[in-house]
């Protein structure tokens, strides 16, 4: 079941609430999860590298939280698992758990794909764990194609 939920763009003030999200997509939305080994160095792309005018963030009717999504431009010397190149941001996503099954990540997808389109970005890429065949089977819905599968996750491409 889809419900309608408040998108805006992302600001200075939504980087601590980023910073959860980030954490959400380390544990897989579980809030009680053991962060990876590799959650600090993650942590400095998808964060401390974000530019907070790179997102869009979803509320429900009543003004709370229901996920986020957000790009960050990474350099062949730093960036995120799922790096490309230069050109094609890296996009990161996570729901609230309590929103889960209710269409939140694709109205952010459909509004994240608005904005780049806008600023002339040609196409985005992300990564998705092997063992999430759920957002994998989204991505792949909205447009994703596999570029490369690595030990533990793979990257994906969607031209805009």
């Amino acid at each position: 079941m889809s419900t309608a939920f408040l998108l805006r763009s992302t600001n200075s003030e939504d980087f601590t609430y980023f910073g959860r999200l980030n954490f959400l997509t380390d544990t897989y939305g579980d809030e009680h999860g053991e962060l990876s080994s590799g959650f600090d160095e993650d942590t400095r792309f998808y964060i401390d590298s974000w530019d907070p005018n790179d997102g869009v963030i979803a509320f429900d009717h009543h003004q709370i939280p229901a996920g986020g999504l957000w790009w960050c431009w990474g350099t062949p010397g730093h960036h995120g698992r799922g790096f490309v190149d230069k050109q094609t941001p890296e996009l990161a996503l996570a729901v609230e758990q309590r929103f889960g099954g209710k269409g939140v990540a694709k109205q952010l997808f459909a509004a994240c794909f608005e904005q780049l389109r806008a600023r002339g970005t040609k196409a985005v890429s992300l990564c998705v764990s092997h063992e999430n065949t759920k957002a994998r089977s989204l991505y792949e819905k909205l447009g994703f194609e596999l570029v490369r599968n690595d030990v533990d996750y793979a990257v994906m491409r969607r031209d805009l």
